[in-house]
């Protein structure tokens, strides 16, 4: 095979096989996606009605020489309510649209991903499948020989990115720094989740360790980039197929380069 994994893996990306089997996640994605809006949006709101709030106040006041406080209880009841007074106050107001800002956008970037590794894990074996089959047919078949299962896999990555981004949080404050912050748990959980995929499905355990070892800092240039155009809003879309493609290129010629040294 000739040329980098970038232009051959663009190719086989525009294929017709490639771009049927890039519908599948988008779609799905898209679909339980929309559901999950409706059903967090409807739990919220409803919670949000019922919900009340007490505004304490002190008053004093001196009369004839006399010191006195006057205590008041307001209430207002109603989500409507609670929200005009939350956003009709500066720091209240700043304090929740940063709140639901960093929280929402964790939220629904975490789901997205979440729902569109699980689509793509069923597509992954067809993906590979297909670049050996144009590329790569003297290679022979090899899966990784896992310990654990895959779910084991993601849950533990997984929980590793909300611990990284918890003891991130006095970062997200600081100018640039909180760019570079906010992003790397999700590039942890991006990176590892991928490469176990594609490595599952191309190359045998001891080989991938291999890899691994001597190529770590190309492969994490690769996923790093592969990152950045998944944060492109409409590119974002079609891109968990493609990063398919170039990393199963990336460890084919890998593995292709190490059995050719033997």
């Amino acid at each position: 095979m000739s040329g980098s994994i970038w232009s051959v893996g663009t190719k086989d990306f525009f294929t017709k096989k490639m771009l049927s089997y890039a519908i599948v996640p988008l779609l799905g994605t898209m679909t339980i996606m929309y559901i999950l809006f409706f059903i967090i949006m409807g739990v919220t709101l409803d919670s949000f009605k019922e919900s009340s709030l007490q505004i304490s106040s002190t008053t004093q006041s001196v009369e004839n020489g006399v010191a006195s406080s006057d205590e008041s209880n307001i209430f207002i009841e109603g989500g409507s309510a609670v929200a005009d007074f939350i956003f009709t106050h500066t720091i209240t107001s700043w304090l929740a649209g940063f709140v639901v800002m960093i929280v929402g956008g964790y939220v629904i970037f975490i789901l997205s991903m979440v729902v569109t590794l699980i689509i793509i894990g069923f597509m992954t074996p067809y993906i590979v499948k297909e670049i050996k089959r144009r590329h790569y047919v003297e290679l022979v078949d090899e899966r990784v020989e896992h310990s654990s299962s895959i779910i084991w896999t993601f849950i533990k990555h997984f929980s590793v990115a909300i611990l990284l981004f918890i003891l991130l949080i006095p970062f997200y404050f600081i100018p640039f720094i909180n760019v570079i912050a906010f992003h790397l748990p999700f590039y942890y959980l991006f990176h590892n989740i991928y490469l176990q995929d594609v490595a599952e499905q191309s190359v045998d355990k001891e080989i991938f360790k291999k890899i691994l070892y001597y190529k770590k800092n190309s492969l994490r240039l690769i996923t790093l980039t592969l990152f950045a155009i998944s944060l492109i809003p409409f590119l974002a879309l079609f891109t968990p197929v493609y990063i398919v493609i170039i990393l199963t290129h990336k460890i084919l010629q890998e593995r292709l380069a190490l059995s050719n040294l033997n």
